[in-house]
């Protein structure tokens, strides 16, 4: 009947206030602990009597002294019998799942059950929050999985006093009540991790501010609404960068170059001004992008060819050591912020700083191949701290094959610390000397190495 089929249902729910009373030990339901109801017919109240939920301490319900008396069956062993769980946190609703079903939740269902979890919060925010408050939240959802000394960095970073503060909680207090222009940083970089263009989107609308633009731009026109930043040049980099588009919106990682020299389809290679304006109005977009060796491409044009095909991107190949013709730092944020597949970066003559690789590292975390070179004539500006990040964090460019870094100004030692830590990687280092490298003398002093070790 209805009336058996709804007392066999139960409620799990975090208990809403301090006033309901365990119906097993008779003692005060803690407020937000968990709470298990069971619907009861209370046969003395009215002619008919009438449905009510009585409550128990999750303990008590799955206790000795509750199944005694409470005419225990098997309906308490059927997930299906049980509602609200999905509303509760991950880690309880794991616990639950033990205690129903015998057996500890497997990977998938935990994945689902975090994006309701996140889907859910997220729907929260956008439904009762303005702008500002919905920056503050993915500020402090971002500062809630730093580590400490990560959190200290940012605080030195954006010249935040904090006394003698120590504890994790008291140090996001401290960033936290900062204004967001004092924090423009570290809110780009939270805005950029935990929300789609679409959510962006919609938070712009309320503001009756454009849609347009990529990722970056709806970013800072969200910051810019909320008094968070004047010009994008005041963005720096307080904590790691992350890629322009979400791991589900990137797609399946398939290794799609099985040489370091490929030649992918659509391929196009681009030599002047008129070239770039003929690309960008073709439909089709290349997967592999070459500047011609000659061809010294400006921001604007560098700037329009990435915007317009950046996100398809396989291969990137830039500059030429002979001409002279390279990117300037100027370059990296463009890459940065529109080539996340990228599995091939090739840049001759470049003149990226340490930050400049470094960000563009972590925003094109599918890079196989990474050719970052100077020239004979002037070497690179590459030194230290990119090989110091690329040794330390292994999460940084983990798919890395190939690492050259001809003609740059790293120290040998580095590079050799770093090779014994990324043992499966091979890097190129030193100096190629000229084009006259048949005569002896001037062949340079260029090497490879794999594991600390010189490879022959």
């Amino acid at each position: 009947s209805l009336l058996q089929e709804t007392m066999s249902k139960y409620q799990v729910e975090y208990s809403k206030s301090s006033r309901a009373l365990c119906q097993t030990c008779q003692t005060k339901i803690d407020k937000s602990s968990i709470r298990v109801g069971k619907m009861v017919h209370f046969a003395n109240i009215g002619e008919m009597g009438r449905m009510g939920l009585v409550w128990n301490h999750y303990t008590c319900f799955w206790g000795p002294q509750y199944k005694s008396g409470n005419g225990w069956s098997d309906c308490v062993n059927n997930w299906a019998n049980f509602e609200g769980i999905d509303q509760l946190n991950i880690e309880d609703q794991k616990m639950i799942h033990h205690q129903i079903k015998g057996l500890p939740m497997d990977d998938d269902a935990i994945e689902e059950a975090e994006k309701k979890t996140e889907a859910a919060e997220a729907n929260a925010v956008f439904t009762d929050s303005d702008p500002e408050t919905i920056i503050y939240t993915m500020i402090n959802k971002h500062l809630d999985v730093m580590k400490v000394p990560d959190i200290k960095e940012v605080i030195k970073t954006n010249a935040i006093e904090c006394g003698k503060k120590t504890k994790k909680a008291d140090l996001i207090k401290v960033i936290m009540d900062q204004s967001i222009n004092k924090i423009s940083n570290l809110a780009y970089d939270s805005l950029n991790k935990h929300l789609t263009a679409n959510s962006l989107k919609e938070m712009l609308k309320g503001k009756g501010q454009s849609c347009s633009g990529t990722k970056k731009d709806l970013i800072l026109r969200v910051l810019q609404s909320s008094g968070g930043v004047e010009t994008p040049q005041s963005i720096s980099l307080a904590v790691k960068p992350v890629p322009a588009l979400s791991s589900k919106e990137m797609g399946p990682d398939e290794d799609l170059l099985d040489e370091e020299w490929p030649h992918l389809q659509p391929y196009i290679s681009v030599g002047s001004r008129e070239e770039v304006k003929r690309i960008l109005e073709m439909k089709s977009a290349p997967r592999h992008l070459k500047i011609a060796n000659n061809f010294s491409i400006q921001f604007e044009d560098l700037n329009d060819l990435i915007g317009s095909f950046g996100l398809e991107l396989i291969v990137l190949e830039a500059g030429d050591s002979d001409t002279g013709c390279g990117l300037g730092s100027w370059a990296a944020p463009i890459i940065a912020d529109h080539c996340p597949r990228l599995q091939k970066l090739s840049l001759e003559s470049c003149r990226f700083s340490d930050e400049d690789l470094i960000r563009v590292g972590y925003c094109c975390p599918r890079i196989r191949y990474l050719r970052i070179t100077g020239n004979n004539k002037c070497p690179g500006n590459l030194k230290d701290k990119f090989l110091k990040n690329f040794k330390e964090d292994r999460s940084f460019l983990k798919k890395l094959r190939i690492l050259d870094l001809t003609d740059q100004n790293c120290d040998f030692t580095q590079v050799e610390r770093m090779s014994k830590a990324r043992k499966s990687v091979l890097v190129r280092n030193g100096d190629s000397g000229d084009d006259r490298w048949y005569m002896p003398g001037f062949g340079g002093d260029s090497m490879e190495m794999m594991g600390g070790k010189f490879h022959l």
